[in-house]
Protein backbone atom coordinates (compact mmCIF):
# COMPACT_ATOMS: atom_id res chain seq x y z
CA UNK A 1 0.00 0.00 0.00
CA UNK A 2 1.53 3.32 -1.18
CA UNK A 3 2.20 6.11 1.41
CA UNK A 4 -0.36 8.61 -0.32
CA UNK A 5 -2.98 5.94 0.39
CA UNK A 6 -2.54 5.03 3.71
CA UNK A 7 -2.44 8.75 4.41
CA UNK A 8 -6.39 8.92 2.66
CA UNK A 9 -7.62 6.20 4.76
CA UNK A 10 -6.34 7.72 7.69
CA UNK A 11 -7.73 11.05 6.85
CA UNK A 12 -11.04 10.25 5.55
CA UNK A 13 -13.30 11.61 7.94
CA UNK A 14 -11.21 15.23 7.86
CA UNK A 15 -11.47 14.99 3.91
CA UNK A 16 -15.20 13.88 4.15
CA UNK A 17 -15.29 17.55 6.91
CA UNK A 18 -13.83 19.59 4.38
CA UNK A 19 -15.56 18.27 1.67
CA UNK A 20 -18.52 19.17 3.39
CA UNK A 21 -17.77 22.56 5.09
CA UNK A 22 -16.59 23.94 1.17
CA UNK A 23 -20.43 22.90 -0.33
CA UNK A 24 -19.57 19.85 -1.94
CA UNK A 25 -22.83 18.85 -1.09
CA UNK A 26 -24.61 21.85 -2.47
CA UNK A 27 -26.30 19.49 -4.85
CA UNK A 28 -27.56 17.01 -2.53
CA UNK A 29 -29.01 19.38 0.04
CA UNK A 30 -30.50 21.33 -2.85
CA UNK A 31 -32.34 17.87 -2.94
CA UNK A 32 -32.58 17.55 0.60
CA UNK A 33 -34.40 20.53 1.53
CA UNK A 34 -37.74 20.85 1.36
CA UNK A 35 -40.93 22.77 2.61
CA UNK A 36 -40.86 20.76 5.77
CA UNK A 37 -37.72 22.49 6.54
CA UNK A 38 -38.94 25.99 5.86
CA UNK A 39 -40.22 27.48 9.38
CA UNK A 40 -44.49 28.21 9.21
CA UNK A 41 -43.95 32.15 7.69
CA UNK A 42 -40.56 32.55 7.43
CA UNK A 43 -40.81 33.22 4.02
CA UNK A 44 -42.99 36.45 3.52
CA UNK A 45 -43.77 38.48 0.18
CA UNK A 46 -40.47 40.90 1.21
CA UNK A 47 -38.55 38.08 0.37
CA UNK A 48 -39.55 37.17 -3.22
CA UNK A 49 -38.81 39.70 -5.47
CA UNK A 50 -40.91 41.47 -7.84
CA UNK A 51 -42.09 39.89 -10.50
CA UNK A 52 -40.32 36.76 -9.68
CA UNK A 53 -43.24 34.43 -9.27
CA UNK A 54 -45.76 34.57 -12.45
CA UNK A 55 -48.60 32.76 -13.42
CA UNK A 56 -46.30 29.92 -15.46
CA UNK A 57 -44.99 28.90 -11.99
CA UNK A 58 -47.73 28.47 -10.49
CA UNK A 59 -50.11 25.34 -11.37
CA UNK A 60 -53.81 25.41 -12.05
CA UNK A 61 -55.60 25.88 -9.44
CA UNK A 62 -52.92 26.16 -6.84
CA UNK A 63 -53.82 29.74 -5.81
CA UNK A 64 -57.44 29.84 -4.64
CA UNK A 65 -59.15 32.33 -2.16
CA UNK A 66 -58.58 30.14 0.40
CA UNK A 67 -54.61 30.54 -0.03
CA UNK A 68 -55.02 34.73 0.24
CA UNK A 69 -55.80 36.49 3.50
CA UNK A 70 -58.51 39.02 1.74
CA UNK A 71 -60.28 38.41 -1.05
CA UNK A 72 -62.74 40.91 -2.72
CA UNK A 73 -64.50 40.79 -5.57
CA UNK A 74 -66.70 43.18 -7.77
CA UNK A 75 -68.37 43.03 -10.86
CA UNK A 76 -70.93 45.10 -12.71
CA UNK A 77 -72.40 43.18 -16.34
CA UNK A 78 -74.55 46.06 -17.83
CA UNK A 79 -73.56 48.10 -20.79
CA UNK A 80 -72.68 51.88 -19.99
CA UNK A 81 -71.66 54.16 -23.18
CA UNK A 82 -69.51 57.03 -23.87
CA UNK A 83 -68.46 58.37 -20.69
CA UNK A 84 -67.04 61.67 -21.60
CA UNK A 85 -65.70 63.32 -24.59
CA UNK A 86 -62.01 61.75 -24.51
CA UNK A 87 -62.08 63.19 -20.93
CA UNK A 88 -61.60 61.26 -17.70
CA UNK A 89 -64.93 59.47 -16.37
CA UNK A 90 -66.22 56.67 -13.83
CA UNK A 91 -69.64 55.40 -13.92
CA UNK A 92 -72.10 55.33 -10.61
CA UNK A 93 -71.96 51.14 -10.98
CA UNK A 94 -68.16 50.48 -12.06
CA UNK A 95 -66.71 47.84 -9.74
CA UNK A 96 -65.08 49.06 -6.73
CA UNK A 97 -62.41 47.70 -4.04
CA UNK A 98 -61.91 48.99 -0.81
CA UNK A 99 -60.09 47.28 1.88
CA UNK A 100 -57.00 47.73 4.69
CA UNK A 101 -53.46 45.98 4.28
CA UNK A 102 -50.20 45.75 6.08
CA UNK A 103 -46.85 46.56 5.57
CA UNK A 104 -45.49 43.61 4.04
CA UNK A 105 -48.69 42.60 2.55
CA UNK A 106 -48.41 41.79 -1.29
CA UNK A 107 -52.07 42.96 -3.26
CA UNK A 108 -52.76 40.52 -6.22
CA UNK A 109 -55.37 42.68 -8.93
CA UNK A 110 -56.59 41.79 -11.39
CA UNK A 111 -59.29 42.90 -14.09
CA UNK A 112 -61.57 42.23 -17.22
CA UNK A 113 -63.86 44.50 -19.20
CA UNK A 114 -65.72 44.06 -22.51
CA UNK A 115 -65.11 47.45 -24.99
CA UNK A 116 -66.44 48.43 -27.86
CA UNK A 117 -65.87 51.46 -29.89
CA UNK A 118 -69.21 52.72 -31.27
CA UNK A 119 -67.86 55.82 -33.46
CA UNK A 120 -65.18 57.75 -34.46
CA UNK A 121 -61.44 56.84 -34.72
CA UNK A 122 -59.56 57.03 -31.51
CA UNK A 123 -59.07 54.03 -29.10
CA UNK A 124 -61.43 53.19 -26.07
CA UNK A 125 -59.06 52.90 -22.88
CA UNK A 126 -59.77 51.54 -19.32
CA UNK A 127 -58.10 52.92 -16.50
CA UNK A 128 -57.41 51.22 -13.26
CA UNK A 129 -57.27 53.86 -10.65
CA UNK A 130 -55.62 53.16 -7.03
CA UNK A 131 -55.99 54.75 -3.83
CA UNK A 132 -53.62 54.54 -1.24
CA UNK A 133 -53.44 56.16 2.12
CA UNK A 134 -51.10 58.57 0.96
CA UNK A 135 -51.24 60.73 -2.17
CA UNK A 136 -47.77 59.36 -3.04
CA UNK A 137 -49.20 55.92 -2.96
CA UNK A 138 -52.26 56.76 -5.45
CA UNK A 139 -52.24 56.27 -9.15
CA UNK A 140 -54.23 55.83 -12.93
CA UNK A 141 -52.65 53.14 -15.03
CA UNK A 142 -54.01 52.14 -18.57
CA UNK A 143 -54.91 48.50 -18.43
CA UNK A 144 -57.01 47.73 -21.49
CA UNK A 145 -57.59 49.51 -24.78
CA UNK A 146 -59.74 48.71 -28.18
CA UNK A 147 -60.27 50.06 -31.26
CA UNK A 148 -62.78 47.36 -32.52
CA UNK A 149 -66.26 47.52 -33.80
CA UNK A 150 -67.44 44.62 -31.72
CA UNK A 151 -67.43 43.76 -28.44
CA UNK A 152 -63.66 42.57 -27.28
CA UNK A 153 -63.25 41.12 -23.68
CA UNK A 154 -60.11 42.46 -22.79
CA UNK A 155 -58.05 41.02 -19.74
CA UNK A 156 -55.01 42.91 -17.41
CA UNK A 157 -51.79 42.20 -18.72
CA UNK A 158 -48.43 42.55 -17.25
CA UNK A 159 -47.93 46.29 -16.31
CA UNK A 160 -44.72 47.99 -18.27
CA UNK A 161 -42.15 50.69 -16.35
CA UNK A 162 -44.42 53.16 -17.65
CA UNK A 163 -47.61 51.49 -16.16
CA UNK A 164 -49.67 51.93 -19.56
CA UNK A 165 -50.51 48.68 -21.46
CA UNK A 166 -53.58 47.76 -23.63
CA UNK A 167 -53.94 44.93 -22.27
CA UNK A 168 -55.17 41.51 -23.87
CA UNK A 169 -57.71 39.19 -25.19
CA UNK A 170 -56.39 35.53 -24.14
CA UNK A 171 -57.50 34.86 -20.83
CA UNK A 172 -54.70 32.44 -20.47
CA UNK A 173 -51.93 35.42 -21.56
CA UNK A 174 -53.45 37.81 -18.92
CA UNK A 175 -51.62 38.61 -15.45
CA UNK A 176 -52.14 40.45 -12.13
CA UNK A 177 -50.95 43.28 -10.87
CA UNK A 178 -48.52 43.09 -7.97
CA UNK A 179 -48.48 45.66 -5.72
CA UNK A 180 -46.17 45.69 -2.54
CA UNK A 181 -47.62 47.59 0.66
CA UNK A 182 -44.99 49.81 2.45
CA UNK A 183 -47.22 51.66 4.19
CA UNK A 184 -50.52 50.04 6.07
CA UNK A 185 -53.96 51.53 5.63
CA UNK A 186 -57.03 51.37 3.19
CA UNK A 187 -56.43 50.71 -0.02
CA UNK A 188 -59.04 51.08 -2.95
CA UNK A 189 -59.78 50.50 -7.00
CA UNK A 190 -61.84 51.47 -9.54
CA UNK A 191 -62.03 52.19 -13.34
CA UNK A 192 -62.03 55.27 -15.23
CA UNK A 193 -62.29 55.70 -18.79
CA UNK A 194 -61.05 57.99 -21.69
CA UNK A 195 -61.31 57.98 -25.59
CA UNK A 196 -58.68 58.82 -27.94
CA UNK A 197 -60.24 62.02 -29.27
CA UNK A 198 -63.40 63.86 -29.06
CA UNK A 199 -65.27 62.23 -31.93
CA UNK A 200 -65.01 58.82 -30.35
CA UNK A 201 -67.46 57.07 -28.77
CA UNK A 202 -67.55 53.95 -26.42
CA UNK A 203 -69.41 51.10 -24.87
CA UNK A 204 -68.43 49.55 -22.40
CA UNK A 205 -69.60 46.11 -20.19
CA UNK A 206 -69.05 42.99 -18.13
CA UNK A 207 -66.61 44.95 -16.02
CA UNK A 208 -64.83 42.83 -13.38
CA UNK A 209 -62.08 43.57 -10.19
CA UNK A 210 -60.23 41.45 -8.47
CA UNK A 211 -57.84 42.02 -5.33
CA UNK A 212 -56.07 40.08 -3.00
CA UNK A 213 -53.93 40.67 0.04
CA UNK A 214 -51.13 37.63 0.82
CA UNK A 215 -49.43 38.34 4.04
Amino acid sequence: MTRGLQHLRAHAVGYLALFVALGGTGAWAADKITSKDIAKNAVRSKHVKKSAVRAKHIKARQVSSAKLDVVAFDRAGATVANPGAAGDAGFPDDPAINLRARRGDLLVVHARVGIRRDVGTGRCNVHLVFTGPAASLSTTMRFAASDSGAFETVYMDPFEASGEVSGTTSALASEAREIPVVEPGRYSFTFRYTQGNAGTDCSFRDRALWVGAMR
